[in-house]
């Protein structure tokens, strides 16, 4: 069991490492997972296709079906991880 920590000690060393030289990127949904789309009063569900980092732009771009592409930086706002999430923003449009 001790080889097996500190592997795991290790290897949380190195990804320390790789996040202070800027080399780790945080996916925000990963391929497959359900997101929930808040549009013109209704909750539409999407499944993540596929996702592809723009260096440039700093964020990723995600490509869902049905087909409903977004940015990383619509997550909370009209995109949400869970129907949940969804519910209560649509509940807070409604109040606005």
């Amino acid at each position: 069991m001790r080889d097996a920590e500190q592997e795991g000690v290790t290897r949380l060393r190195e990804l320390a490492e790789a996040d202070k030289a800027g080399r780790v990127a945080v996916l925000p949904c990963k391929v497959g997972d359900k997101l929930y789309r808040v549009f013109a009063g209704e909750i539409f569900e999407h499944r993540v296709g596929s996702m592809k980092y723009f260096a440039i732009q700093g964020q990723w771009d995600i490509e869902t079906y049905p087909f409903c592409p977004c940015v990383e930086s619509s997550i909370g706002k009209t995109i949400f991880l869970t129907r949940k999430e969804a519910e209560n923003a649509l509940e807070a449009m409604k109040d606005e």
